[in-house]
């Protein structure tokens, strides 16, 4: 560059050196000038542009020195991030184990804790059970006891062995009283248990839940008896049970107060339970048939010795008892569980459930009271009023009859006298009841 300067100012003086010059000459020395600008411009542009290229270069270097180092900054933040996302995942991941082992103690310590209970429950079970067992076994010692009393003694003795009972074990001796007031064949012990529980009833130094069991057992008796009579009138006209009804044909027999048939098996099953009774007068005779009854031997209908030992054995007490067995756990047994089941309380409501029972059995009786249901938006033990859905069951029997043309002539009068004592508002049966010219008391 000093080179190029010194070349300049040297032709600047040759050119202003004062000689003489001819047109050449000038244009030659001018020529000289311009070659040496035109070349220093030249020189003056190519370092130029070297100094820019540097320029550019350095500060292209510079760019991409910054560009590594901001990468390079960014790799560092990246993995310091990715570091920190490690660690709060591995933070994580540890807190959820940690949860994870603490619900799983929990969950081992609360299964520990249950079946610890368990066993202590079971244990306390197992006690209660050994313990109801002795005291079972010693009830049915004492009642045993006072069974033998019950059975031999005077009425005034059997009463006073209630009495005695009732020191002991107060309800069981209520109960007692009940079954035989229902059941005994002893007439005296049936008078005797009545008082007893007449007495027990009236007491009024007695705790009051005894009392009111006595109460409850005379009214379920009475009510069961006033319920069987009303059904009795409505079927035979009498209110008494017909022990000695027989009916019979080529093909067909049935007997006694619910028409037992030889055909369905239950003629057997009675007479087989009578015949097992020790006091059954007639046993001996009947005993020899029981194989025919089992095998339902039709030629028993046209058997006259057979018939006529039905005939004698209906008025034998035993054999009325047993009727009333049969009938109570095929009609009248199934009645008080429909009733509970539905929630029926009121006395109307059973006769109706039971008296249906009599007249189409507990096939029929679940159909209907399913179709009621549906009619009356569900049951009495739901909150649907027991008088509106009776009303809702007497309707669809009813609509059964209806359909049944061959039986609506005998069923259709039971239907309406229910309807009758519906209108009347009698649903407790409060006697009197008059019913076909009989009155119920």
């Amino acid at each position: 560059m000093a080179q190029l300067e010194t070349e300049v100012a040297a032709l600047k003086k040759s050119s202003e050196a004062p000689k003489p010059k001819d047109g050449w000459d000038k244009l030659q020395s001018l020529s000289t000038l311009l070659s040496g600008v035109i070349i220093a411009a030249i020189g003056i542009w190519l370092n130029h542009s070297l100094v820019t290229s540097q320029e550019r270069a350095q500060t292209a270097q510079v760019t991409a020195t910054q560009e590594i180092e901001r990468s390079h900054n960014g790799i560092q933040e990246r993995q310091q991030e990715e570091a920190l996302a490690l660690q709060e995942q591995q933070a994580k991941d540890n807190l959820k184990l940690e949860v994870a082992r603490r619900k799983s103690q929990e969950q081992q310590a609360a299964a520990s804790l249950q079946s610890q209970r368990e066993q202590n429950r079971a244990a306390l079970d197992l006690q209660k059970s050994q313990n109801d067992a002795n005291l079972a076994i010693a009830q049915a010692q004492t009642e045993e006891k006072f069974f033998l009393h019950l059975q031999s003694g005077t009425k005034a003795e059997q009463i006073a062995t209630l009495r005695m009972m009732t020191k002991i074990d107060p309800q069981g001796a209520v109960e007692f009283a009940h079954l035989y007031l229902v059941t005994s064949l002893d007439t005296s012990l049936k008078q005797a248990a009545k008082e007893y529980l007449v007495s027990l009833q009236e007491n009024v130094s007695l705790d009051p839940s005894i009392r009111q069991l006595a109460k409850d057992a005379l009214v379920q008796v009475a009510v069961e008896t006033r319920i069987q009579q009303i059904s009795e009138v409505l079927r035979n006209g009498t209110g008494e049970a017909q022990y000695d009804y027989i009916s019979k044909s080529l093909l067909h027999l049935a007997y006694g107060r619910e028409g037992a048939q030889l055909d369905g098996g239950d003629l057997y099953s009675l007479i087989s339970s009578y015949c097992a009774l020790p006091q059954a007068l007639e046993a001996e005779g009947l005993r020899p048939y029981l194989d025919r009854l089992r095998r339902q031997d039709l030629s028993l209908a046209s058997d006259e010795t057979f018939t006529t030992l039905l005939e004698k054995a209906s008025s034998d007490r035993v054999m009325q008892q047993a009727q009333d067995d049969q009938f109570k756990q095929t009609f009248w047994m199934p009645a008080v569980e429909f009733a509970r089941t539905v929630g029926l309380k009121l006395p109307l409501s059973l006769a109706i459930i039971y008296d249906t029972n009599r007249n189409i059995g507990k096939r029929g009786v679940a159909k209907i009271i399913e179709s009621t249901n549906a009619a009356a938006g569900g049951t009495p033990l739901e909150g649907v009023d027991e008088k509106v859905w009776s009303a809702k069951f007497l309707e669809k029997w009813r609509a059964w009859i209806n359909i049944k043309s061959m039986i609506a002539d005998y069923m259709m009068p039971q239907v309406a006298f229910l309807e009758y004592l519906m209108r009347a508002n009698n649903w407790d049966l409060n006697p009197p009841v008059e019913i076909l010219g009989k009155t119920i008391n």
